[in-house]
């Protein structure tokens, strides 16, 4: 069975089979609620730990991906020849060992989004919060996995100083942020009871860490070098 064959992505693999199987668990649990309170409150603090849990360890698969291509600290020496002679190049195995993502990971995000819908009607009162919580939450995993992987490729690739990579990053955050509240501003949006200017500087953070990624993404082949 492919999904399960043991290479560099085995343990990624046995995570997902091991959520999928957890998902199926809570799914049949579902067809049990509304019938008693404890159980409700006790399988939707189960299932909510689950989601959020899952969901951003998906999130991050992508600096995972990256990092089962890059050398260990204790493989320095030896870890430029496992990729030598490899059919591919690195840039290309990393996109192979990405493209799966780009489906699982939304459908992921779909089946357990929907599963969470009986026990949210089953919650307590505070619990719309959580959804909120949990896409804010993913696009900051994205947006600090991007931006891992980014000073990775920087580092190994120009030698850069860690230190200095990540004050450089600070600074062009904060500047998209202050970006996004301007334009949040000249919107007029709503500070205080509208979630709306949180979720556009949220989108122009990815979208400025995608950038960054796509940029030094070209210097990927030079890791080892």
């Amino acid at each position: 069975m492919n999904l399960l064959k043991r290479d560099h992505l085995y343990a990624q693999k046995l995570f997902l089979v091991g959520f999928v199987l957890l998902w199926l668990l809570f799914l049949i649990g579902s067809v049990f609620l509304g019938r008693n309170d404890e159980y409700d409150a006790l399988m939707y603090g189960a299932y909510q730990s689950f989601y959020s849990m899952s969901v951003l360890v998906m999130s991050a698969y992508p600096l995972h991906a990256l990092i089962t291509i890059s050398p260990k600290r204790n493989e320095l020496l030896t870890a430029p020849m496992i990729t030598q002679f490899l059919p591919v190049s690195r840039g290309q195995l990393f996109w192979n060992n990405l493209k799966p993502w780009f489906v699982i990971y939304p459908g992921y995000l779909i089946l357990t989004t929907l599963l969470y819908q009986p026990y949210f009607e089953h919650a307590a009162r505070w619990a719309d919060s959580i959804s909120s919580m949990i896409i804010f939450g993913s696009m900051g995993i994205l947006y600090l996995s991007l931006m891992t992987m980014t000073g990775i490729i920087h580092h190994l690739s120009q030698n850069n100083h860690m230190g200095m990579m990540l004050i450089k990053m600070l600074f062009k955050t904060l500047g998209v942020i202050g970006i996004g509240m301007l334009i949040c501003m000249g919107l007029k949006i709503e500070f205080v009871n509208d979630l709306t200017w949180l979720f556009i500087i949220a989108c122009l953070l990815l979208a400025y860490s995608l950038g960054e990624f796509i940029f030094s993404y070209r210097q990927i082949e030079e890791i080892y070098q």
